[in-house]
């Protein structure tokens, strides 16, 4: 594989998007014993003291495993510092670490950077862990390849030690009898479930502990080339494709187009925010509850990506809110959560960890996306032209250390909308064609009509962020708070967005008045005639946030409300806007929302 690396860095030019970093902290894997080295002692200080004309230095991207696995992880911290610049002696080190110095030897490649041993893990003081999880991005982007420990569940197994399984069977023609050798087969353990089997590349990276870990996420995508070992085979991944035992092995749309994209993304930001919301789909649907082992690392596991995208497309750090982006804050609340395999549970035990509340600390706001499991956004269902149809829509989140795109204490989301209850009883809508039940969406319907009439007697679908029992129905304490109004249009470019006016009139038709108490102006313009958008406000659909009351007796010290799902008008049955609207009138009330 150093012939294939080497030929990637040649002829493929990937370059690191930040050429001028370098890590604080390597191991030097040329001495023996292995020692921690520090920056200045690599490349000095001044301007020479760069990454740009430094030694190139492997990655280690692999999963420490259970608590109790990971307590036998060998780590260093200001006690052991001291000591782990004299050497580390290979036998104190747990095999996945002594498979990842023997394999970046065998590489030529002088550094590796292995999280465990290069950052301070004091129990008791972070300031280290902040500082470097901040950067992560830039530590296994400029790296020469990051190794993936893809066959280890833990940091207490091998990665590097391979499992053929291969049977060597005789063989003879019966039709030429010259024609005569040895057979091998290979187990290749693909199910109905994974098809293309453990022992191939979509195989062996899909069905992976790895591929499920929180962390590995952010690794890879911030990575150049990913070299991934399997009990079977090695393969190297590239921007460019695959490699498999050295030799050309296709494209894996999964991983490749993956690998390097932040360079991509940033130069395009027109479409900052969808780029955005496909890296949180992606992110999210590999760590949900049980992808880290502190569900606090969730928002730091991003932070470097956070802080990479607010840079380049000048966005200040204040202006990132748990996940989301205040400028685009509409659009990154209309997210719907996959839950398929989610055991049901009553509304009020779901609300008990929203915000979550997990191992005693605080991981994030109910209305943010981090540790849900997204299944989509917004732009998975076709929809452009948002328009507000709430006023002041902002955020607040305090945070937890001097990271400003890392933990947080607390959040809270603030605006002026119009609220209304849910008067009527919830069900799954049986006219969604899908064989899973946890996949239908909630319909609100009249009490007494008939199913046949849904048509004509519901006006809104709901997803659910949770699986209610079988039973459930609803609950008193439910709220709808009406967000905006969004367009379906297969030709996106042909919508060229809303104006101020547009947006104006959106929130006057909802009750919504402006902060002065004046009535903004109408838009008298003839869209048929001028912009051709009267087919848009026909396709004119509105959703909001489905909210539970909660107040000071129950998981908050003041009142308010936590985000328990999303609804829209029905998606199968156009209807005037005014008749979305009319429902507002009739039920709701113009108020000041606070979200926890």
């Amino acid at each position: 594989m150093r012939t294939s690396i080497e030929e990637c860095v040649d002829l493929h030019g990937h370059t690191p998007l930040d050429q001028a970093f370098y890590p604080d902290r390597l191991l030097d894997v040329r001495c023996d014993p292995v020692r921690l080295v520090r920056k200045v002692d690599i490349v000095g200080n001044g301007a020479s003291g760069s990454g740009r004309n430094a030694p190139p230095y492997s990655t280690l991207s692999y999963c420490w495993g259970s608590e109790s696995e990971a307590q036998g992880q060998l780590k260093t911290t200001t006690a052991t510092f001291p000591e782990r610049l004299s050497g580390i002696k290979f036998e104190q080190m747990p095999p996945v670490l002594q498979d990842a110095v023997s394999l970046t030897r065998r590489l030529s490649i002088p550094y590796l950077w292995i999280d465990a041993l290069c950052i301070l893990q004091d129990p008791d003081d972070s300031t280290d862990w902040e500082k470097q999880s901040s950067v992560m991005n830039k530590i296994y982007g400029n790296s020469l390849v990051t190794l993936a420990a893809i066959s280890s569940s833990s940091c207490q197994q091998h990665f590097c030690h391979r499992d053929k399984r291969i049977v060597r069977v005789q063989f003879k023609s019966d039709l030429c009898e010259d024609i005569s050798g040895v057979i091998e087969i290979r187990f290749n353990q693909s199910t109905i479930s994974s098809p293309y089997g453990f022992g191939s590349a979509h195989g062996v990276l899909r069905q992976s502990r790895w591929r499920s870990r929180g962390w590995t996420f952010p690794e890879s995508y911030a990575s150049t080339r990913l070299l991934a070992l399997s009990m079977s085979d090695a393969f190297l991944i590239c921007p460019s494709g695959l490699q498999y035992s050295g030799k050309p092995g296709g494209f894996l749309t999964d991983f490749n187009s993956c690998l390097g994209n932040i360079a991509w993304y940033i130069k395009d930001p027109e479409y900052f925010n969808e780029h955005w919301l496909r890296l949180a789909t992606t992110y999210s649907q590999h760590a949900g509850a049980d992808a880290f082992t502190q569900p606090t690392d969730a928002l730091p596991a991003i932070s470097g990506i956070a802080r990479l995208f607010s840079s380049y497309l000048r966005q200040r750090p204040g202006d990132y809110l748990a996940g989301l982006w205040r400028r685009y804050m509409l659009h990154g609340l209309m997210w719907t959560r996959r839950r398929i395999y989610e055991q049901p549970k009553g509304l009020r035990d779901y609300i008990t960890v929203v915000p979550s509340r997990q191992c005693g600390e605080y991981v994030c706001p109910s209305w943010s996306w981090i540790g849900k499991d997204v299944a989509a956004f917004g732009y998975n269902y076709g929809i452009y032209d948002h328009r507000p149809a709430c006023r002041s829509l902002d955020g607040e989140v305090q945070q937890k250390g001097t990271q400003p795109y890392g933990k947080i204490n607390s959040a809270v989301l603030l605006f002026h909308g119009n609220l209304a209850a849910l008067p009527f009883n919830l069900e799954r809508d049986d006219s969604f064609s899908s064989f899973r039940t946890q996949c239908r969406p909630w319909i609100m319907r009249p009490c007494g009509t008939s199913p046949r009439d849904h048509v004509t007697n519901y006006k809104w679908e709901f997803e659910l962020d949770w699986v209610p029992p079988p039973e459930w129905s609803g609950d008193s304490e439910l709220r709808m708070a009406l967000l905006g109004s969004y367009t379906y249009n297969e030709d996106p470019e042909s919508d060229e967005g809303s104006s101020e006016a547009e947006e104006s009139e959106s929130m006057e038709e909802s009750g919504v008045e402006d902060s002065e108490g004046s009535e903004p102006e109408q838009d008298n313009t003839n869209r048929a005639d001028s912009s051709g958008e009267d087919d848009n406000e026909n396709n004119q659909w509105f959703w909001g946030l489905l909210l539970y009351e909660v107040g000071p007796t129950t998981i908050q010290e003041e009142h308010g409300y936590v985000r328990v799902g999303i609804f829209r008008s029905c998606t199968r049955q156009i209807q005037p806007k005014d008749e979305a609207i009319r429902y507002f009138e009739e039920f709701g009330e113009v108020t000041q929302i606070k979200i926890f």
